[in-house]
């Protein structure tokens, strides 16, 4: 009887387990150079930030945009 109730109890919460969703993953979009922008400028030949810098200063997950 008490092996039939762990059972039972190991089943339920299995079930129970399957049923619940997992944890949503979050994804973060990134601009590219900050408020900067993404930006050349062909006059002066120039970037409109120091991307090596900014992205120096970033963590990126897998899922996560660049624009």
């Amino acid at each position: 009887m008490v092996a039939t109730m762990a059972y039972l109890t190991l089943i339920a919460l299995s079930i129970a387990a399957a049923a619940t969703p997992a944890a949503a993953t979050t994804y973060t979009n990134y601009t590219v150079g900050g408020a900067a922008g993404w930006l050349f400028n062909k006059s002066t030949i120039t970037c409109s930030a120091n991307y090596s810098s900014w992205a120096a200063n970033q963590t990126f997950d897998l899922g996560d945009y660049l624009s």
